[in-house]
């Protein structure tokens, strides 16, 4: 694998653990109180989520969706120009992203692999982190009323999130908060070391309602956009919508999450839009 090639796949991976991660924690703070009842959110990345009755469907700007029930935890990932998908626990899904991610970094050459691990912000100190969110200020997106909460990681900033708590948002809220915040630390760290995102302090603060905006920090102090919500909506949202589309074969999950990744090795490009998110 060539560094040039490397940087691409992380770059991929990267984004989509984020895209993804935003949109389970989104999922932990929503869910609608009838089952044709819910709720359709906009990103400014092209992506569309939808929530009804404790389940959530996130469609990227390709076509490709990720789908995941509060009730069983299972995940269904769907591609949709090879008109496949697969479905798995969030465990199971962690895990073999975890393992196949392994398998990637073996083929980077040693010299290299700590820039890739680096890159790929896969914590291998083992150590946890000290997470602290602190209110910070206050702002209406979209029509609703938002708390902007800053987090900070071991001191330094980390990010900024506005959360809304609107009543209409959060009644019969779904208790997806430790499913979700469990796999968007997975995601996010690879199964090594720890995540933020899996603290009890980032647990607590998306229990507080859905995040409209999250603004990211990275390690020179540099800013970058990680969610922006352009439309929240209430729909009512048919039941078909949360269902594999009829004649699509079902694939190994680690076949699938391989296809994300693209090959171990050579430069295949990632699937990846503008955002880096599957498509």
């Amino acid at each position: 694998m060539t560094i040039r090639s490397a940087r691409r796949r992380a770059g991929g991976r990267s984004a989509f653990a984020a895209g993804f991660a935003v949109a389970l924690l989104a999922l932990s703070a929503v869910a609608a109180p009838r089952a044709e009842a819910g709720w359709v959110a906009v990103e400014k990345n092209g992506s569309t989520t939808l929530f009804s009755g404790g389940l959530m469907k996130m469609t990227y700007p390709g076509g490709n969706a990720v789908m995941l029930s509060a009730a069983t935890s299972e995940l269904t990932v769907i591609d949709s120009a090879n008109h496949a998908y697969a479905v798995g626990s969030t465990d199971e899904y962690c895990s073999t992203a975890s393992k196949l991610m392994d398998e990637m970094l073996a083929s980077v050459p040693a010299d290299q692999r700590p820039m890739m691990e680096k890159m790929l912000g896969r914590d291998q100190s083992g150590k946890t982190h000290k997470v602290v969110v602190t209110e910070s200020g206050a702002e209406k997106i979209l029509g609703f009323e938002t708390t902007k909460y800053t987090v900070s990681v071991d001191g330094a900033p980390y990010q900024d999130v506005w959360v809304t708590s609107d009543a209409k948002l959060r009644h019969d809220t779904a208790a997806l908060g430790k499913i979700s915040g469990q796999l968007t630390a997975c995601l996010k760290s690879m199964g090594k070391g720890s995540a933020p995102e899996g603290s009890v302090a980032y647990a607590a603060l998306m229990e507080k309602g859905l995040p409209l905006r999250i603004l990211s920090y990275g390690p020179s102090g540099q800013s970058e956009p990680l969610l922006e919500v352009t439309s929240l909506s209430a729909r009512d949202i048919a039941a078909d919508e949360f269902k594999v589309p009829a004649g699509y074969e079902k694939k190994p999950l680690a076949e699938m999450i391989r296809a994300q990744m693209g090959p171990p090795s050579g430069g295949a490009h990632a699937h990846a839009g503008g955002s880096g998110s599957p498509q």
